[in-house]
């Protein structure tokens, strides 16, 4: 994969006009190869917003948020895991879900994560919102078929959407392993959808986990 540089224009976000998008095609992402190239795409032409000013009056980074179905376990797995080493240059992760109840992150994803020497992450699961998909510079669905739901849902924010290279399998009401054997499917993504990153930004420091199953 190319090393692109990126040429950015900061504009306000309300400037930004997203294109129309006519007759969706819902195997646009089914391939790893032809996600992750959007990906970077994404990252290297789109015009990036100026960060919303937070309460207290600093802005907010340039978020990348990970959307799944329920928000207990695969994109909350992706947004800590994405904190803990693609985090740079301002760049930073949240999460949320396309049937989100509020309820709080899996209890096997916390231990998961734990393993891979991310501790204390807690997190409630939240539906996606036009308010999220305005403020994120990128939306990362956690399956081609995420994606496909956001940009039916959200058509004009339909150039900040992809999916992950490959489709990331669901562990939700499996075993510690199933939700080990996920992390480790969001790890060898999120190192092909951010090559440029590295995971240099924190120390890796997961020792053998390995990735496959099913929310």
């Amino acid at each position: 994969m190319k090393t692109h540089m990126m040429n950015r224009l900061t504009v306000p976000c309300d400037s930004v006009q997203a294109p129309e998008i006519e007759n969706t095609d819902i195997e646009t992402v089914d391939t790893a190869q032809s996600a992750a190239e959007e990906l970077i795409e994404i990252l290297d032409n789109t015009v990036e917003c100026e960060p919303e000013k937070a309460e207290n009056g600093t802005k907010e980074g340039r978020l990348v948020l990970f959307v799944c179905t329920g928000n207990t376990c695969r994109s909350p797995m992706a947004q800590a895991l994405f904190n803990h080493k693609y985090a740079s240059d301002g760049r930073y992760a949240e999460s949320c879900g396309l049937f989100a109840t509020g309820a709080p992150v899996s209890a096997n994803a916390e231990k998961a994560l734990e393993e891979y020497g991310i501790k204390g992450f807690s997190h409630m699961s939240r539906s996606v919102s036009a308010e999220l998909m305005r403020r994120a510079e990128l939306v990362v669905g956690l399956t081609g078929r995420h994606a496909s739901q956001l940009i039916m849902s959200y058509p004009q924010f339909a150039s900040k959407i992809t999916a992950m290279p490959a489709d990331i399998s669901d562990p939700y009401g499996g075993t510690l392993e199933d939700y080990r054997r996920c992390l480790a499917e969001i790890d060898a993504g999120l190192a092909d959808a951010f090559p440029a990153a590295g995971g240099n930004s924190h120390k890796d420091e997961s020792e053998g986990d390995s990735g496959d199953t099913a929310r």
